[in-house]
């Protein structure tokens, strides 16, 4: 038995994620300079009077207008900066150096179409150096990457790359999921820039996807240090902290950043949610109280609105699930859709059809501001309940690639995975590999035991399961786990005493849910009388949590048949 997603509608605040460097003018890490043409520097910056007068005096020179370009841009002037980075790529002659130059800017000013064009030409240049052809290939990778076309900017950086190509080249393959390669990409990189606070974070987030704890805890400790003030390496630092359960590390942390950031309300925010996870509640509330009056001050409404709804969640008794669902949608319209936190609460709060127009309408707006990967655990939830269990797998699986350490998406790619597909290999392997890496939730480890015990791993099962009072779901799986050793008596008491203790908290759902669970034992024990799938087809019909079990039971049913046929 396994419950779709967490019992109460939560947020991932404190989620380790990989650092990609925007792509800028100039670079953000003094790695950066080891891949640039080794004459730009004498075309950027300087005064821009005198950019200005030189340019006028060579009009069709690329070098005095790259220098131009660079110097409008330093000071802010945006169209300027642009016409003249243009003037570069129409100029009659062809200068690499200052080609990269214009390409820079447009890229930082957001024009990207113009900046790709200008680096492909860089690269097709058949007389062209090595060096500026890595630049360039560099410099349209980041692109790439920003556009969220991972693949495009590996290939881009397939040959030498220089220390920022390897760090950057690492952090994209972290972000795939492929953590060997992406340390030993970051390795390097660091060999060359031993002190670049991205690298090394990026190197503590694949050690820890890759489950090396204390490797993960050096570099994520040596990149704060080196850039004490950084959010990013800060908030990794925290949440590896809280991955090996050290809340209160995690939080002095938390605290050495707020230090240079005194009136970040973020910062507030994810202290709370750290105190929430070491249990005590209050300080979260005190916590977010500190963060609703800076959010005040900031004249955020998505922020604010955030920090009222995480309020509401820790509200004793908790707020019913379906007021949730109307909280949060009544949040986002105040915000005009612009919270991904928000929207990742009304995800796991909607959990039956009635829920159903609130999420897509989420969904649809969102998009409008978003890119899809920050909006996979709504689309996991909407196709979910629109009973698309294809499309709501894939994107479960995505988001747990992309979120290593999310427990919400590891739960919900183990469920529909197993349930499904019946590819209880991966579900487990997902599962797994989760727990492995610190994500410490009682109900994905009852789902890994689930797709264990129905893979026929019985005995990994029965030491994967939590304790049925941290998951409810846990005496269900233990039910399954006796059905299919040949112990139905002792299985139909696991079953009736899940169901019996969803009835005396007036879940008469996830009751009725643990009697078609238990259908599904039996179909796997090949013990099940038919006949009985019947007095569910309705609410299968009806209800995706009920039609997604008995699709699991049929293909069971089948398999045995097909056994007997062969």
């Amino acid at each position: 038995m396994t419950a779709v997603a967490p019992e109460r509608p939560t947020i991932d605040q404190l989620g380790l994620r990989p650092m990609i460097s925007a792509p800028t003018a100039r670079g953000p890490h003094s790695a950066e300079a080891e891949t640039q043409p080794d004459s730009i520097d004498g075309h950027v910056d300087g005064d821009l009077l005198q950019a200005r007068t030189f340019a006028a005096r060579h009009f069709d020179i690329p070098t005095a207008l790259a220098r131009l370009a660079s110097s409008e841009l330093a000071f802010g002037n945006r169209v300027s900066a642009a016409d003249a980075a243009r003037a570069v790529l129409k100029a009659n002659s062809f200068d690499a150096p200052s080609h990269f130059v214009a390409a820079q800017v447009l890229a930082s000013l957001g024009e990207t179409d113009e900046a790709e064009t200008a680096l492909e030409i860089m690269l097709d240049a058949p007389d062209e150096d090595e060096n500026s052809k890595r630049a360039a290939a560099y410099l349209a990778a980041q692109i790439a990457a920003h556009q969220g076309d991972t693949d495009k900017a590996l290939r881009l950086l397939a040959g030498p790359t220089g220390p920022a190509g390897a760090a950057l080249k690492g952090s994209l393959l972290a972000q795939k999921g492929r953590y060997g390669e992406a340390i030993r990409e970051l390795r390097a990189a660091l060999k060359d820039v031993p002190d670049s606070p991205a690298a090394l974070s990026n190197l503590g987030f694949a050690y820890a996807a890759a489950g090396s704890p204390r490797k993960a805890l050096r570099s994520a400790i040596a990149a704060a240090a080196l850039d004490p003030a950084d959010r990013t390496a800060g908030i990794n630092l925290a949440a590896i902290h809280i991955a090996q359960e050290q809340p209160d590390e995690a939080l002095s942390a938390i605290d050495r950043l707020t230090a240079h950031h005194p009136d970040d309300p973020h910062l507030a925010f994810a202290a709370a949610e750290a105190h929430h996870i070491a249990g005590d509640t209050q300080a979260a509330i005190r916590r977010l109280s500190r963060a609703a009056q800076s959010a005040s001050a900031s004249n955020s409404t998505a922020l604010a609105e955030e920090i009222r709804l995480r309020s509401l969640l820790l509200e004793t008794p908790a707020m019913p699930r379906t007021a949730m669902v109307e909280a949060a949608s009544a949040a986002l319209r105040r915000c005009e859709y612009r919270s991904v936190i928000i929207a990742r609460i009304l995800a796991s709060a909607a959990q039956t059809p009635a829920d159903l127009p609130a999420l897509e309408k989420a969904h649809r707006s969102l998009a409008q501001h978003y890119d899809r990967a920050e909006l996979l655990p709504l689309k996991t939830q909407t196709a979910f309940l629109q009973f698309d269990f294809h499309q709501s797998q894939t994107a479960a699986v995505e988001w747990a690639r992309n979120e290593p350490f999310n427990a919400n998406a590891h739960i919900l790619a183990v469920y529909i995975l197993a349930l499904h597909q019946g590819d209880y290999t991966q579900a487990a392997r997902i599962g797994t590999a989760g727990i492995n890496r610190g994500v410490n939730d009682p109900t994905l480890n009852n789902n890994t035991a689930f797709a264990l015990a129905m893979g026929g791993h019985l005995d990994a099962a029965a030491r994967m399961l939590p304790d049925p009072a941290e998951c409810p779901a846990a005496n269900a799986t233990a039910g399954l786990i006796e059905t299919v050793r040949g112990n139905p008596e002792l299985g139909k008491a696991k079953y009736d005493a899940c169901a019996q203790q969803a009835r005396s908290r007036n879940d008469t759902d996830f009751a009725d849910l643990v009697g078609i669970h238990q259908l599904l034992a039996e179909a796997v024990a090949d013990t099940l009388d038919r006949r009985r799938i019947d007095a569910y087809n309705d609410r299968a019909d009806t209800d995706p949590r009920f039609a997604i079990v008995r699709n699991a039971i049929h293909r069971e049913l089948n398999t045995h048949l097909s056994d007997a046929d062969a």
